[in-house]
């Protein structure tokens, strides 16, 4: 694989410095909510960091994806950050944890208008692109901050497969298509049993009139267990805390170079998480039978998922 980034040296008075690190090999999961809820926990951190070393590596880099609702924004970012056991140094769109040499990118799972979801990953966390947002929209906004724009899992249940069909000029902006979701070879009562299959199709479909665009590869998981699952190996500068600290465009740069350097399947590992998508739905279940039956009422941590399915805003009847 080829350097990502240009690394280029810069003099000051008699010293030459270097404005990156010099560059190694790293894997990438950028598809990862570490919970159902928003309830990020102190050991609920430390066990998805210790998971991205295992399964990653020195160097590994997570995405942290949040579920925004209608009403209510998804605390697990911020959770994260604040629970997470590691001195932090920040990139402006994510925390490198240098003891750990993890970085954890924000991003969040947005559900369009239509009613897709798409990967916005990589923009500040004070920023969010709202609940049902068109999908041109939703890319406008992402442009706007320069965000990586992906489409999750998209011949699954909410996938964007027959609106990128029939939306070429929207599939041009995409940085990526989720060709394989760890989660999404669960399948349920024979549903979504060819998903994945159907995914990477549909990405050399459309690749014929988009050469730019990525196959991406990742866990989709919510449980700090399954961190690493899935991911790719891609070059990327050798020292975060240098290349990045404050960098959030530089950051996304060398991911993107990074990623299209990238040779797939070579480069790109894809295990399954059967056990953590029933494990998730199970989860699910539990707080919408609490939500319409016991009439609970959601917290912050739960209320924007709950809201993402139709059950936030549901009134007990009696």
């Amino acid at each position: 694989m080829n350097t990502p980034c240009i690394i280029t040296p810069k003099r000051e008075g008699r010293e030459i410095k270097m404005t990156q690190a010099l560059p190694r090999e790293v894997r990438v999961d950028l598809d990862n909510h570490f919970a159902t809820s928003g309830y990020i926990s102190r050991r609920r951190a430390q066990c998805a960091i210790r998971a991205a070393r295992r399964s990653l590596g020195a160097g590994g880099i997570v995405g942290l994806l949040r579920y925004d609702g209608p009403d209510a924004r998804d605390p697990r970012w911020d959770n994260f950050v604040k629970n997470v056991p590691y001195d932090k140094v920040s990139t402006g769109n994510g925390i490198y944890l240098p003891e750990a040499d993890i970085l954890v990118l924000h991003g969040q799972e947005l559900q369009t208008a239509e009613g897709h979801d798409v990967h916005i990953i990589g923009h500040q966390p004070s920023e969010t692109i709202p609940f049902r947002t068109p999908f041109g929209k939703a890319m406008d906004n992402a442009d706007g901050w320069g965000a990586w724009k992906g489409a999750a899992a998209p011949c699954h249940d909410k996938g964007s497969e027959k609106y990128l069909l029939a939306h070429p000029d929207v599939t041009k902006r995409l940085d990526a298509i989720e060709v394989y979701s760890s989660e999404a070879e669960a399948s349920f009562f024979g549903k979504f049993s060819h998903a994945n299959k159907r995914a990477l199709e549909l990405f050399e479909k459309l690749r014929q009139n988009n050469s730019h665009l990525i196959p991406m590869v990742g866990t989709d998981g919510h449980s700090p267990r399954v961190v690493g699952r899935s991911y790719a190996t891609i070059t990327m500068p050798s020292d975060y805390g240098i290349a990045f600290k404050g960098k959030p465009a530089t950051l996304l740069e060398c991911l993107r170079a990074g990623y299209r350097a990238a040779v797939f399947p070579q480069n790109f590992v894809m295990r399954p998480a059967r056990a953590d998508a029933y494990n998730h739905a199970l989860d699910l279940i539990a707080l919408i039978c609490a939500k319409r039956v016991l009439g609970w009422d959601p917290n912050e941590t739960t209320a924007p998922l709950l809201e993402r399915i139709g059950v936030g805003k549901i009134r007990l009847e009696v």
